[in-house]
């Protein structure tokens, strides 16, 4: 639950994935190539091509739709935001944002308000549901709050409390 202050928002669905980190390939072991094999071999190959093609429509939804939405983050994954996006999709691309004296705070939902960890950063912008992230080095992250009065309060309190 979110208390007095607290706001509950998420990364922006553009912002991209981090990249994955490589796995080993582990070497398969087998007697032959029996006809289970052939079989699961037809039913993995039948999955990798259904996944592929809900990922295209996903890629090509996001190609169609992000003129209109224009861009949603800056810097690379070894950035301030960078690191902000890894740490909140590591959580299930949700946060709980909360600015103060000391700056903005997050932590993630299933968290107690005493685990918030601070982030050097001040709010760029806000449109409607959004709001724009900035952090020291330049790069900046939008994310979405739960309504327009919620990103309204959230800016003001970060622009009241930055000033």
């Amino acid at each position: 639950m979110t208390g007095e202050g607290e706001f509950f928002c998420w990364v922006d669905y553009f912002v991209p994935r981090p990249p994955a980190p490589p796995t080993p390939r582990e070497k398969q072991r087998g007697r032959g190539w029996g006809p289970l094999f052939v079989g699961l071999m037809i039913i993995d190959g039948m999955g990798l091509i259904l996944e592929l093609l809900v990922e295209g429509l996903k890629r090509l939804a996001v190609a169609i739709w992000r003129p209109v939405r224009g861009q949603v983050w800056s810097g690379g994954w070894e950035s301030e935001a960078g690191r902000f996006v890894v740490a909140v999709r590591e959580s299930s691309r949700r946060a709980v944002l909360t600015s103060g004296a000391g700056g903005v705070r997050w932590r993630r939902p299933d968290q107690v308000a005493s685990d918030a960890v601070p982030l050097a950063c001040s709010v760029r912008r806000r449109r409607g549901r959004r709001v724009e992230i900035g952090f020291g080095d330049g790069s900046w992250v939008t994310v979405w709050t739960r309504s327009v009065p919620a990103a309204e309060r959230f800016h003001s309190q970060s622009v009241s409390f930055a000033g």
